[in-house]
């Protein structure tokens, strides 16, 4: 939780489900449920996750915003330079 300048915003995370050398191995769905409990109903909410593919398990829960990582072709589009609006699996 940070409070900048009488704002109140909450961050939190989740291991990669493939585990790392990183990770404790509690199941994803676990440490979203944990995180999710814990967001504050006057705070914006951020989630931290590195898999875009999981997104219908994130939007039920109390965050304003998900930001995931992985699609290494890209989840993206900015026309003329790259191609991608794909994630993996």
């Amino acid at each position: 939780m940070l409070d900048i300048k009488g704002q109140k915003l909450y961050i939190g995370g989740v291991d990669d489900p493939d585990g790392s050398k990183y990770s404790d191995n509690t199941p994803t769905a676990q440490q979203l449920k944990q995180i999710s409990e814990a967001v504050p109903k006057d705070a914006y909410s951020i989630l931290l996750s590195h898999r875009p593919e999981l997104f219908l398990e994130y939007q039920n829960l109390n965050f304003d915003l998900v930001l995931s990582g992985h699609a290494h072709g890209g989840q993206c589009q900015i026309p003329g330079i790259c191609k991608g609006l794909y994630a993996p699996d």
